[in-house]
């Protein structure tokens, strides 16, 4: 999408919070910084490609390297670290690029980093994934679509290629945003039910899924799942790469509620006509996201309950990615949303 013309060539300055930066902010809570921030700014850049974008990431090396596989080729680290000295470090890192625009803060913690130390330099947008917020300084606060462009060139086959995947593998690929808020536990049980089922998925989960080690332990000593992929690489390669992804199952009975991260993500998949299975809840609803990709609740054997008729009946995991794509597109994407919010910003900060 080309910018109207006074907007040409205007500078964004993005403000990323990687998972790795997520512990230093006091009570910011641990479930606003996900992968779904990373892959919606890359997607954005890639979008928006008439603005001119400066990136800056609040994170480790592995957030950096990560980036780097989404498309974001091009950015600066800020380290962090007590809310003090990483705002002194954003700081002035900002002062040696040039002078942005806009500033665009993703995640709720980047936001509040962007207006507390960066008040005067630029109008700010952010997006709260957590709360499925846009905002601006320009009083705009507006629900975000979860429609997503994916920022990277990678086809799916090399995809599934470096994930490590054959082409007779039948790939369920977990999904919950950020990674740590999936359940490794319960993941590989839906992989163990599925093959008591004669059905024999090879099961592709991130590293930094909670209880992993566990997970692991067990498969080794009972061996009940066909083959399992532990990654370190982007969750959208895994989103991309699978046939059919989840995200949300428990092997506690506490219910857990979608997240935006995690529906857009699932709209990434969805692009390559992957659908993602989610348990019900009201974001769903408010979403429109289709009914025959919904579980009745989070506990694992609901979901492979659900995924056991996807993989075994004749064209059902087909008419699932239609479903999956068709939602997808019907959505704003969220590349248009927020260059609206941009110009918004823009506008307001002219006014000033």
């Amino acid at each position: 999408m080309t910018p109207d013309a006074h907007l040409h060539n205007t500078r964004v300055l993005h403000i990323l919070h990687g998972e790795c930066g997520a512990m230093p902010w006091p009570h910011a809570g641990r479930d606003t910084a996900g992968e779904a921030e990373q892959a919606a700014c890359a997607g954005i850049v890639r979008a928006c490609h008439g603005f001119n974008h400066d990136v800056i990431v609040l994170g480790g090396s592995r957030d950096s390297e990560r980036c780097v596989r989404l498309g974001l080729g091009r950015h600066w680290r800020v380290t962090p670290g007590a809310l003090g000295r990483e705002g002194r470090s954003l700081i002035r890192c900002v002062d040696r690029l040039a002078r942005p625009g806009v500033i665009m803060a993703w995640g709720r913690r980047a936001g509040l980093l962007a207006r507390e130390c960066l008040a005067g330099v630029a109008p700010v947008v952010s997006v709260d994934f957590h709360a499925g917020t846009l905002m601006g300084d320009s009083g705009l606060t507006e629900p975000l679509s979860p429609s997503l462009v994916d920022g990277t060139d990678e086809d799916r086959g090399v995809i599934r290629c470096r994930l490590g995947l054959t082409g007779t593998d039948m790939a369920l690929g977990l999904m919950d945003d950020p990674a740590d808020a999936g359940d490794a536990v319960g993941f590989l049980f839906i992989a163990g039910v599925l093959r008591v089922a004669g059905i024999r998925v090879t099961a592709v989960l991130s590293r930094r899924t909670h209880g992993y080690e566990t997970a692991m332990r067990h498969v080794r000593e009972i061996g009940y799942v066909s083959r399992v992929i532990a990654t370190d690489l982007p969750m959208v390669w895994i989103a991309r790469g699978a046939d059919v992804c989840i995200a949300g199952a428990r092997q506690d009975a506490h219910e857990r509620p979608p997240r935006n991260g995690e529906l857009a993500l699932a709209s990434i998949a969805a692009s390559a006509g992957v659908a993602t299975i989610m348990n019900e809840g009201s974001l769903l609803d408010h979403t429109g996201y289709p009914a025959l990709l919904r579980a009745r609740t989070s506990r694992p054997t609901e979901f492979a309950r659900r995924l056991v008729p996807l993989l075994t009946e004749p064209h059902a995991r087909e008419q699932a990615g239609t479903a999956a794509r068709a939602w997808a597109e019907q959505a704003e994407p969220m590349h248009a949303q927020v260059m609206r919010a941009w110009e918004l910003a823009l506008g307001a900060g002219a006014l000033r």
